[in-house]
């Protein structure tokens, strides 16, 4: 479902999945007024601007890796459309050059303090993007210098993208669905995340801060980081990739 404007994709698939409609699955807007990014950021764009659509989970999808899923669905979307350079920043952002294209916010859905499902929302620029950010137009005409323009929207088109993005996240969470999915998936984000390698500042949710070297993912799908010796593991935060100061 397509809707002109809402205030959420999120918060709308959630609160009808609390009142029992499980109705829609999928919603998608042309412009959010009150869209959310991880730590309850805020997210605008102006109308048609950027991709802006939410899945909603049954329960049986609810996985503890279905973040890095998103992520990895988004990433190969991205990827599929001449955008070979993007990669993840754990847990879920898609960069390019360290530009942020993409981000994702996965919530439960709570019914009486039972998980009953997930929303998985999803914001990716696709014409134009704020200071320090890319565009995926912008990514396709760097990466088909030449193209015509016309053929960069078309590739850049929201109706394309989202449906790269659903069939890749419904073939993610097949995965976790088998035996060995979890292992798969994980191998996957680790071949695919920048945070890995990188010199970053973790912001914790309790308002602490810790600088070190990302070194891994664990088998949890949690950042390892390595901070003068002790090893770290984030599950939550904001990490920040810190590029070295110049000589």
């Amino acid at each position: 479902m397509v809707v002109a404007s809402t205030g959420s994709t999120n918060s709308d698939l959630v609160a009808r999945a609390r009142a029992g409609d499980w109705s829609i699955t999928v919603l998608a807007a042309d412009f959010q007024s009150s869209g959310r990014g991880r730590l309850d950021r805020t997210w605008e764009a102006e109308p048609g601007e950027a991709l802006l659509v939410s899945f909603l989970l049954q329960v049986a999808d609810v996985h503890p890796l279905v973040p890095l899923a998103f992520g990895l669905a988004a990433l190969d979307a991205v990827r599929s459309t001449g955008g070979t350079t993007a990669a993840l920043k754990w847990p879920n952002d898609v960069l390019v050059d360290d530009r942020k294209l993409a981000g994702m916010l996965v919530e439960t859905v709570v019914v009486d303090g039972e998980i009953v499902g997930a929303a998985a929302g999803l914001g990716m620029n696709l014409l134009t993007a704020p200071p320090g950010a890319v565009s995926l137009d912008e990514l396709l005409a760097e990466v088909r210098p030449g193209a015509p323009a016309d053929e960069l929207k078309q590739l850049a088109s929201r109706d394309q993208i989202l449906a790269a993005v659903s069939a890749r996240f419904d073939a993610w969470l097949t995965t976790l669905r088998s035996d060995s999915g979890a292992a798969a998936l994980l191998d996957a984000y680790r071949a695919g995340c920048a945070t890995i390698g990188q010199a970053v500042r973790v912001d914790r949710v309790d308002g602490m801060s810790f600088e070190g070297v990302a070194t891994g993912i664990d088998g949890d799908g949690r950042l390892v980081v390595d901070t003068a010796g002790t090893t770290t593991t984030v599950h939550a935060g904001d990490v920040h990739h810190v590029r070295p100061a110049s000589p």
